[in-house]
Formats: C-alpha cells, sequence, structure tokens
C-alpha cells in the first residue's frame, strides 16, 4: 500500500489548472436514456500525477476529498460533498457544484482525542461532470478543465488503440454477472434476465462463456452443458465528425432475439460495465471474481475470490 500511496502523491508542482488530462469520446452517448452513476474510489489525472480525488457515492450523494497541494508545495486536502443533479449538457451524466471546505486543527494519531477539527474560510468552489461512469472532468473557481479517470492499481490495464486513443481499461477476464433489460414496445422490464457465472475470457477477449445450470420453466435438468456461449465483445475505432472514436459492442445473444450494446470506453471499469441499445435496452455487468489462469481451461475451473 505504501508504494501505491508513493506512486499517487508523487510531487507535482504545477498548476493544478492547466488543461490536460484523457479525452475519451462517448460515441452516441447522447442518445442513452439511463444515467449510471460513477464508480467509488480514487481518481486521478494520469497526466498531472500527484494529485487526485476520491469519490464516495451513495444513492445520489457524493462526498469527495481533494488531495494535492498548494502554491507552496506544501500538502493540502480538501473535503466536498453534495448531490449529483441530472446534467442538462448533451452527452453528461450528472454533475455538481458545491463548496471546497478546508480544516484545521484535528487530531493527531496516537494523541488524546481533543475534539473536532475547526472548519476555516473555503478555498472555493468545485464544478464536476460525470459523461461516463468512468471519466468526469473538473474545474474549481473557474479555472481550466482537467479530467479524471479512475485510479486502477489490483488490475492490469490494456489500451484497445494506443496509437488512438491513451485511455487505460482494467483487465476484464474473470467471473461477472450480466443484467439484461429489454424494451419492448416502450415498456421498460418487460423482459430481463440475470446471468451469474459468466466468463470473459482473455484470450478471445471478445467471447462471453457462462458456466451454469440451465433452467427451463422452472425445471432444472442437470445434463446441461455447463459451459454456455451467449454473446461476444468488440471494440474497434468508427469515424465520427472526421474523428476517429473509440467504440465497444457486446452483442448478447442469450433471448431468441439478440440485441448489441453500446459500451463506451469509460463505461468499462474494474467491477462494473455498463452500455444501451439504440432500443433502449439496458446492459449492466458487475464483476464476482478475479481468475487469472493461464489457458483456457480455467472456464472448466471453480471461480475463486481474489
Amino acid at each position: 500500500m505504501n508504494k501505491i500511496l508513493t506512486l499517487l502523491l508523487i510531487l507535482n508542482v504545477g498548476s493544478i489548472f492547466a488543461q490536460s488530462g484523457p479525452v475519451v469520446p462517448c460515441v452516441n452517448c447522447e442518445n442513452f436514456t439511463e444515467r449510471p452513476k460513477p464508480i467509488t474510489g480514487t481518481w486521478y489525472n494520469p497526466e498531472q500525477s500527484g494529485t487526485g480525488f476520491s469519490f464516495d457515492i451513495q444513492n445520489d450523494k457524493l462526498i469527495g476529498f481533494y488531495y494535492g497541494f498548494d502554491a507552496q508545495g506544501t500538502a493540502v486536502w480538501w473535503l466536498f460533498s453534495g448531490t449529483l443533479e441530472e446534467s442538462k449538457e448533451t452527452g453528461t451524466l450528472w454533475e455538481i457544484t458545491t463548496e471546497l471546505q478546508r480544516f484545521k486543527d484535528g487530531n493527531c494519531i496516537n494523541c488524546e482525542y481533543s475534539g473536532s477539527p475547526e472548519l476555516t474560510e473555503s478555498p472555493g468552489e468545485i464544478h464536476l461532470l460525470f459523461d461516463q461512469i468512468g471519466h468526469a472532468s473538473f474545474t474549481v473557481n473557474g479555472g481550466d478543465v482537467q479530467n479524471l479517470v479512475p485510479f486502477y492499481f489490483g488490475y492490469q490495464t490494456k489500451q484497445f488503440f494506443p496509437d488512438d486513443n491513451k485511455y487505460k481499461t482494467p483487465e476484464i477476464e474473470g467471473w461477472w454477472t450480466i443484467y439484461e433489460r429489454r424494451n419492448v414496445e416502450g415498456i421498460p422490464e418487460l423482459y430481463s434476465t440475470i446471468i451469474e457465472d459468466v466468463y470473459f475470457n482473455r484470450w478471445s477477449y471478445d467471447m462471453f462463456q457462462v458456466k451454469n445450470s440451465w433452467y427451463s420453466d422452472g425445471d432444472y435438468f442437470p445434463s446441461a452443458p455447463e459451459v454456455l456461449d451467449i454473446g461476444f465483445f468488440r471494440c474497434e475505432l468508427i469515424l465520427e465528425d472526421l474523428q476517429h472514436k473509440t467504440y465497444c459492442t457486446y452483442y448478447s445473444g442469450y433471448f431468441l432475439e439478440g440485441v448489441t450494446y453500446n459500451i463506451p470506453l469509460a463505461n468499462i471499469t474494474a467491477d462494473r460495465i455498463f452500455g444501451e441499445s439504440e432500443n433502449g435496452d439496458i446492459l449492466e455487468m458487475k464483476r464476482l471474481y478475479l481468475n487469472l489462469c493461464m489457458s483456457n481451461d480455467c472456464i472448466n475451473s471453480t471461480p475463486k475470490n481474489n
């Protein structure tokens, strides 16, 4: 853990307001009907290592901490909190504008408790925008925009198109649960399903295989196959507005009528993946286990916890 903190806190005394950070175009996100919440955890700008944020999101409430340095290079931390509001900006999910708080005279480690720290004068206001569950931007006191992404330290990362987009996604090999909600004739939740113990194969990288028992009309068939191909995953570059943009899709063939889901690149995170079809069908995947085996034989093994 000390190595992780050291990596995060490499001193960078430049202005935190400089324009930087990974840009991750969200193809067709302006047509999404759902607003998934951003993931909790540590976020940072990989182009300005040394400062960062911690976000904790419960329901529609966000509490955050900024850790960094002042103009003299002294370490500082700011607290902020508020309610996530539906953004009116095209292609943006959530936003929050709230006051930064700074404290002093708090308790030291191994010291007798002396009472709550004192709130000092606010250093200003922060404005946060979340356009994908793993991508955000912020400004402080009207300064320049800086982009943020989650900090992944427990997973290997991958760049789908390193010459075109520098955004890194975490390794998603392992066992997941898939939730699909089909929008049939404008009636959401008419058809939905949950598929557990879905294996994402690292070698083909585009095939989901499920290791599960098969149920039909409430009856259980023990002789059913243990491994079923239920869909495939693709990431490619498309030309939009005369620019290349990364576009990921997952084709689900679990229902009788297959559906293709659009998955923005920054909607692929360590433990959550979110997508939506043109018809408003919803796809959400949540990681169950991490299983980094070295061959395809792992699809026949029992999932093990991290």
